[in-house]
């Protein structure tokens, strides 16, 4: 919860910038839909990761 209390304080403009622990063989996302539309509700323009992102077909079209 303190990274969220965290983003939902930022200076804005923001971006999350994300590190993959398990680089280069991730076997999981932290970067999908849910958390996508979580930062965006914090008014965060984006995120910088070196790991995997899913659903990125929905966050394509998300508004």
């Amino acid at each position: 919860m303190d990274y969220y209390k965290y983003m939902s304080e930022a200076a804005l403009p923001a971006i999350a910038v994300i590190e993959d622990m398990d680089y280069p063989d991730c076997i999981g996302a932290y970067c999908g839909q849910i958390n996508t539309t979580i930062h965006k509700g914090f008014g965060l323009s984006g995120a910088l990761t070196n790991g995997v992102m899913r659903d990125l077909g929905d966050l394509l079209h998300a508004d």
